[in-house]
C-alpha cells in the first residue's frame, strides 16, 4: 500500500467485508492496519480482527451455517439482505469461501485427532466462534466440504469472467445460483 505496507488478496478481502463499501473508511482503517503492521509491514486476518470496528461486518456465518445445514430458505433469506444491504457479491463469496476453507481446516484436524486449542489456532477461530465452527464441521463430511470449496472457486472464476453476465446483477446472478445448489446439497 502507499503506507509502506503489504496485504494479499484474501486478507484484503476479509477486510472489505468488515468495513463495507464505505472508501473512506476503508482508507482510514488501511492507515491505521499499516501503522499497526509495523516493522514487518505486513497487515493479517489477526491484525484486523485486533483493530478494526465490526459494525458493519457481515453476519456471514449465519450464511454459512445455514449452507451446511441445508437449510435452503434461511440461506436465500441470509444472502439477500447481506447483498441488500451494500455487499458486493465477490466479497461475500470471499468471506463463504474463508469461512468453508477454515471448516475443512477444522474438520481435518478433528478428523485427526488434534487438541482443540490447536485445532482453534490452525483455523483462526476467536473463543466466541469456535463452537459453532465445531459443531459445523462435527455434522458434514469432509468430502462435501472439498465439494463445496472447489464450487466456490468455480463461481469465483464465473464472477470475475463475467459468465453469468457482466456487473453486480451478473455476480448477484451466480451467488444465487451457489446458494440454491450448496443449500440443496
Amino acid at each position: 500500500s502507499e503506507w509502506g505496507s503489504k496485504i494479499d488478496r484474501r486478507t484484503i478481502s476479509y477486510l472489505t467485508s468488515v468495513v463495507g463499501a464505505d472508501l473512506r473508511r476503508l482508507n482510514s482503517e488501511l492507515k491505521k492496519l499499516s501503522a499497526a503492521a509495523m516493522p514487518e509491514g505486513v497487515i493479517t486476518i489477526e491484525l484486523i480482527d485486533d483493530l478494526v470496528s465490526r459494525s458493519n461486518e457481515i453476519p456471514n456465518f449465519d450464511l454459512t451455517d445455514h449452507l451446511v445445514a441445508g437449510r435452503k430458505q434461511q440461506a436465500l433469506a441470509a444472502m439477500k439482505k447481506i447483498l441488500d444491504d451494500g455487499a458486493e457479491p465477490l466479497a461475500l463469496l470471499g468471506l463463504v469461501a474463508y469461512n468453508f476453507r477454515r471448516l475443512l481446516v477444522v474438520k481435518d484436524m478433528m478428523d485427526a485427532g488434534a487438541e482443540r486449542a490447536a485445532v482453534a489456532r490452525a483455523a483462526g477461530l476467536r473463543y466466541s466462534d469456535q463452537e459453532v465452527f465445531f459443531a459445523a464441521a462435527r455434522r458434514t463430511e469432509a468430502a462435501k466440504l472439498m465439494r463445496v470449496v472447489e464450487r466456490l472457486a468455480q463461481t469465483d472464476l464465473a464472477i470475475k469472467t463475467s459468465l453469468a453476465g457482466g456487473g453486480k446483477q451478473g455476480s448477484r446472478l451466480q451467488i444465487e445460483m451457489l446458494v440454491c445448489e450448496l443449500a440443496s446439497a
